[in-house]
């Protein structure tokens, strides 16, 4: 506890902790900023529905003491309802956001909605915010190192993909913070054996678990993790007798880490705990767990060999397969790090330079799970796997990866254990999700991103042992890193979570608006005289709650008998989601000919949120 709770001792650490505040500011920046002014899929679900969402009812729940509505959805959502809902402070009324409402019809109070996002979204941002001073202290202990964590904590910040998931009220928007606060927290435990360091990873895997419950993943990967580590540090432990001591602290504390994140689930979903059916399918049980029983079951087995070889034989058996074993450490990085470097080469040289000369089937991100991508070749399914993930990646960030783990393959450094830890369960994350059939897009691997940063940070580990003028080249490599942050923020700034690099040529992309540029359309609409007035159809979310006239949203269209359409809002998604009623309802595609007004998110074509006049279009 008292080395968690350290404080500066010397000038060097006081500084490091002052330019820790510069990320943090910049983040609340760029993050604030454009908080409110954009709607994405589905988001309304949670805080924009005409009388209540899901994170009113988790609270009404609460306050009622209706236990059972405390499962609000299936992911089940709880942590970002409970931080979200910290808005209701301030937001009481989230039926006037509406004017008039019918079924297939609404007016929104477009400044009620500005505001209603702003409080819903901001204690989400600033929980995201808040965790990177957690992320500094735990890699600080984690790698001993206070600039390797100034600099990860503030790439993590100014990182368009987080930032701008942070942005949303959304599952995936807590559970790749709190799930990497619980890696971190476990992989320091590892090390120091602190008791602080497991509560603190199991409330925060409680947290990610009750995000969402993919965060199961990491029941199994905590316990690679533990065996990872006795395998990398066994040199540390050869004595036996400290040997069985670990094993004891290791394993123990696992077990009571993931006892108590079942527990802070629970706790945060009371329906689990009067429903124990209910607690094991949000957990163990949840759709898609067959595939992990054999594993749980493995694991169960080692665990409690290794205890009973630790209470009956003092570790001898645990020793001896280690000491002929140890050889496996400097084989597996090898094969590891080579193996990522290869997919990433191949992605980039596919899609950059060879026009996809591996002939990859084409399929849409946006739509994610797609019973055409089950059926690919294996060897298909792990490179469109790998593609978001590549080019998603600030260049400094994939040119750091490279460096840590192409030196790391010939050269042994004291990271070597953490490097490979981190590296490994990107593998173990895409072996899972190809077990579910999942194209993944960006928000589904969001939990990856904090660690590749991590990884990128640790190529510095060099730099920061030159001797001579040390802090004023730690500062310099420091202020760099945040330059390429701030300069990446800008590029793509307002639509951060539609960041791409430029390594994808600009005809590609690898994410659609997912909501954005709605806000952009809306206002040119509202600039129109007579603009409240008007009827306007939009194809997907994100332009009707900022609209100042009437609007039919999404398939709605083919039931309105209302007054003629005076505008049309096409978006990429909306037109794939509706193409039948773009295709078949009174000729609607006849109208999509020269858009009115058009907007291209970070200037590519396939990422278009589209306006087309057609006063003449009669809908009744």
């Amino acid at each position: 506890m008292k080395d968690f709770f350290s404080f500066p001792k010397n000038w060097e650490s006081l500084l490091v902790y002052f330019l820790l505040i510069i990320p943090f500011a910049l983040y609340l920046y760029f993050g604030a900023g454009s908080i409110a002014n954009f709607m994405t899929t589905d988001e309304d679900l949670w805080i924009s529905d005409p009388y209540t969402g899901r994170v009113q009812q988790y609270y009404d729940a609460l306050g009622q003491k209706d236990w059972p509505k405390t499962r609000i959805n299936d992911k089940p959502g709880v942590t970002v309802a409970m931080i979200s809902g910290l808005g209701m402070l301030w937001e009481k009324n989230a039926e006037e956001k509406i004017i008039q409402y019918s079924r297939l019809s609404k007016i929104y109070n477009t400044d009620g909605t500005i505001a209603n996002n702003y409080y819903f979204r901001f204690p989400v941002l600033l929980f995201n915010g808040l965790l990177g001073f957690l992320y500094f202290w735990l890699i600080k202990r984690l790698t001993e190192n206070q600039w390797i964590a100034l600099i990860a904590t503030g790439l993590i910040w100014l990182f368009p993909v987080t930032l701008g998931i942070s942005q949303i009220v959304n599952p995936d928007s807590v559970l790749w913070s709190t799930s990497f606060v619980a890696f971190l927290a476990f992989l320091v435990y590892l090390k120091k054996s602190s008791l602080a360091d497991a509560i603190i990873a199991s409330i925060f895997l409680g947290l990610a678990l009750a995000s969402k419950y993919s965060a199961i993943i990491l029941f199994i990967y905590l316990f690679v993790a533990s065996a990872l580590y006795f395998l990398f540090c066994y040199d540390n432990y050869s004595d036996g007798k400290e040997l069985r001591k670990k094993i004891f602290q290791v394993f123990l504390g696992y077990i009571f880490i993931i006892a108590g994140a079942i527990g802070v689930f629970a706790v945060l979903m009371p329906s689990a705990l009067i429903d124990l059916d209910q607690l094991y399918k949000s957990t163990l049980g949840f759709k898609g767990s067959k595939s992990i029983f054999p594993l749980l079951y493995a694991m169960g087995c080692v665990i409690i060999f290794l205890l009973l070889d630790a209470a009956a034989l003092k570790s001898f058996l645990s020793c001896y397969i280690l000491r002929y074993t140890r050889w496996l450490r400097y084989v597996l990085p090898a094969i590891l790090y080579s193996l990522l470097l290869f997919m990433f080469g191949l992605v980039i040289i596919n899609w950059t330079f060879g026009n996809n000369f591996l002939k990859i089937t084409d399929i849409p991100y946006d739509i994610g799970r797609l019973p055409i991508f089950g059926k690919l070749p294996f060897k298909e399914q792990i490179v469109l796997e790998f593609r978001p993930i590549v080019f998603s990646l600030t260049p400094l960030v994939l040119i750091g990866m490279a460096i840590q783990w192409g030196k790391s393959i010939f050269k042994k450094s004291r990271y070597s254990f953490i490097t490979f830890v981190l590296s490994l369960f990107i593998i173990v994350f895409y072996y899972a999700i190809i077990k579910q059939k999942l194209l993944v897009h960006i928000r589904y691997s969001i939990i990856l991103y904090p660690i590749l940063i991590l990884i990128a940070t640790l190529s510095l580990e060099e730099v920061f042992h030159w001797k001579r003028f040390r802090v004023p080249y730690m500062a310099l490599v420091y202020l760099f890193c945040l330059f390429a942050g701030v300069i990446s923020l800008l590029m793509i700034q307002p639509f951060y979570f539609n960041y791409t690099n430029d390594i994808l040529p600009k005809n590609q992309i690898i994410t659609g608006a997912w909501g954005y540029g709605g806000y952009q359309a809306a206002e040119y609409l509202n600039a129109v005289p007579g603009s409240n007035q008007m009827t306007v159809w939009s194809d997907d979310e994100g332009f009707c709650q900022f609209f100042a006239g009437k609007c039919v949203r999404g398939g709605d269209i083919k039931w309105y008998k209302g007054a003629p359409l005076d505008y049309m809002v096409k978006t990429r998604r909306g037109s794939m989601n509706n193409e039948s009623v773009w295709k078949t309802y009174d000729g609607l595609d006849r109208y999509i000919k020269t858009p009115y007004w058009k907007l291209q998110i970070d200037d590519r074509e396939e990422n278009f949120v589209e306006i087309y006049k057609t006063k003449a279009f009669p809908s009744s």
